[in-house]
């Protein structure tokens, strides 16, 4: 969640019939964490920070969640701040998908994986070697 102040933007409409995050409990959520901060603060709502030197960024969201216009913006300005960035949005996915890998679909597993290789990649270092974990004789 990324803009504290987008509740009724277009993908909101759109996808207010998948998604099971409701605008008036989106409301209740996003005053019990900015307090009484101003909802576009950059600190609350990321979406208007200044996201120049931020480190790479990988972000996965449902193609058919409430938050996915504001998701694409806050990449976009991303990018454009030149920020590395790996985005994607899985199709017909709500919000938090990756926690329905039970569900017998295979894109939260999916997911997963991609942020699992993205966290390696950008975590390993110039030390990194491929099997360094493997026990040698």
């Amino acid at each position: 969640w990324v803009d504290l102040t987008d509740f009724d933007g277009p993908s909101w409409v759109k996808n207010m019939r998948t998604d099971y995050l409701p605008p008036d409990l989106a409301h209740m959520f996003a005053a019990a964490y900015a307090g009484e901060t101003d909802p576009h603060d950059p600190g609350v709502s990321p979406v208007f920070a200044d996201l120049r030197g931020l480190p790479p960024l990988c972000v996965e969201a449902g193609g058919s969640e409430v938050l996915i216009g504001q998701i694409e913006r806050f990449v976009a300005s991303a990018s454009a701040a030149g920020v590395k960035t790996c985005f994607n949005a899985s199709p017909s996915m709500i919000h938090l998908f990756q926690l329905f890998t039970h569900m017998g679909n295979p894109q939260p597993g999916e997911s997963l994986s991609r942020i699992s290789t993205f966290t390696a990649s950008v975590t390993a270092g110039p030390k990194y070697v491929e099997g360094a974990n493997q026990k040698h004789g």
